[in-house]
């Protein structure tokens, strides 16, 4: 089997294992975000409205990204692997 074809098969779960580890990611820096702005050492942070409203905005962010893009982004990934398959 030439070289081409298993970097090939490797390169889409390696895509969304990349997608579900950055989510996670995102998540853990939400939290020490959050956890940073409470404790009033997040100044550089872009604030918006009050304290809590800001910790929503950037969790909200976080959970479109991981229950929308990241499935978003799976299943075109899973197309464009099908697609090549053929």
């Amino acid at each position: 089997m030439p070289m081409r074809n298993q970097t090939g098969k490797l390169r889409f779960p390696a895509s969304v294992a990349g997608l579900i580890l950055i989510a996670f990611l995102l998540d853990a820096g939400i939290m020490w975000l959050s956890d940073s702005i409470m404790a009033g050492t997040a100044s550089w942070i872009p604030t918006v409205g009050t304290v809590g409203q800001t910790i929503l905005l950037y969790s909200s962010a976080a959970t479109l990204f991981a229950f929308v893009i990241v499935p978003v982004m799976a299943f075109w990934l899973g197309k464009k692997y099908g697609q090549e398959a053929e």
